[in-house]
């Protein structure tokens, strides 16, 4: 039997009826059929596949493939895997240049996932209630992270950011109430309103690349943290009220 990619091998069917070799009994014109269960939905354009939903409840565990029926898959669609809830681990093809806002959203089970590595943005609410996941690496050459990309991932415990970040939105980390570290990376520029507002950060660095900070951008429940800024004072391009909280603020910090 050939591989088909893409696709759950079902059996032999008679028209709705799957075909047992053994006990079945074959009579005139009588067709079997090979049926062959698609993973996704998809919509082709060109020589190129975009994946509109995951179709299967019960798997665990998930490698994307690169391409599908001679095409390459190169996006995945806003929530095209919700509500997944059995699946654990996934692995996306480097294939893929497009994840669109809430593709995982409240994937309870999810716990891994390895992101293409021509990503250029995480997208909003792209984890939203994805709350087994424990760790993530967002890879090289992404810019942008956009809003509420993590919401709500409570077992959350270390993030790996990109040198290549330049702009963390709104409420990215919001309810995040494990993860206690983040390194913010040294050419990251912006910092949205709210962008980590209600985090659990025992302590954060800001780098003196950072030269926009939006309203309550910052905003650490732990009453103990300390914010260190590499800057001597606060920017023109930082909010007045870009603390929410009242913490402890260090200027002119110098990294080891």
């Amino acid at each position: 039997m050939q591989e088909r990619i893409g696709y759950i091998y079902k059996g032999w069917y008679v028209n709705d009826l799957k075909w047992d070799f053994e006990d079945d009994v074959v009579t005139n014109n009588m067709i079997i059929n090979e049926k062959w269960q698609p993973l996704f939905e998809f919509k082709k354009t060109n020589d190129e596949l975009s994946i509109a939903r995951f179709l299967i409840d019960d798997l665990t565990e998930l490698e994307v493939p690169a391409m599908i029926d001679g095409c390459v898959v190169t996006e995945i669609q806003s929530v095209a895997f919700k509500h997944k809830n059995k699946l654990e681990s996934i692995i996306l093809p480097d294939t893929i240049k497009t994840i669109e806002e809430g593709a995982f959203i409240e994937c309870s089970s999810l716990k891994s996932i390895k992101l293409p590595k021509d990503l250029k943005t995480i997208s909003s609410w792209l984890f939203d209630g994805c709350t087994s996941l424990t760790s993530i690496d967002i890879p090289e050459g992404v810019e942008v992270i956009e809003q509420y990309a993590f919401n709500m991932c409570e077992n959350l415990t270390n993030v790996n950011l990109p040198n290549t970040l330049l702009k963390i939105e709104n409420n990215v980390f919001d309810g995040c109430k494990n993860l206690k570290e983040i390194v913010l990376p040294n050419k990251l520029e912006t910092l949205s309103e709210m962008a980590l507002y209600r985090t659990y950060f025992d302590n954060l660095i800001i780098p003196a690349s950072v030269v926009n900070i939006g309203a309550k951008a910052i905003g650490l429940n732990n009453k103990d943290a300390i914010i260190y800024c590499e800057r001597e004072e606060k920017p023109e391009g930082w909010a007045e009220n870009w603390c929410a909280f009242n913490r402890i603020v260090v200027w002119n910090y110098k990294q080891d």
